[in-house]
């Protein structure tokens, strides 16, 4: 199975949405890409991840468990996009990353590799 973070990006959607077209907006795709998605992992996983009733999608106990085991890894892997696209900042007047920002996780890794070693 293809165990990437996009089809799991498009499962919590809909869990959290209920319908594919507000999951569909929530991830700025069209409701047809989520049913496919969705449909693709289920294939791939074999197993029924949501029923479709009158009030909109609703996760299946295999659902209900996947949910249960991706829904914090969602959220941190989000809030860590989230952080690392304000590291992505340029500098326009050199167009070139901002050497503060750098300089400062460089520095981190080696605190961060001397504490390990001194931990260990």
């Amino acid at each position: 199975m293809n165990n990437d973070w996009d089809q799991l990006r498009f499962f919590l959607a809909l869990a959290q949405n209920k319908t594919l077209t507000r999951a569909g907006r929530s991830l700025q795709v069209s409701h047809s890409t989520v049913f496919r998605k969705l449909k693709s992992m289920e294939e791939e996983l074999g197993v029924t991840l949501f029923e479709n009733t009158s009030t909109g999608y609703s996760l299946t106990n295999a659902g209900r468990q996947l949910l249960e085991e991706t829904q914090e890894v969602g959220d941190i892997i989000e809030t860590s996009f989230r952080k690392l696209n304000g590291l992505d900042q340029r500098d326009t007047r050199k167009d070139r990353p901002c050497r503060n920002r750098i300089h400062g996780i460089q520095t981190f890794a080696k605190d961060f590799s001397k504490i390990s070693r001194e931990v260990s």
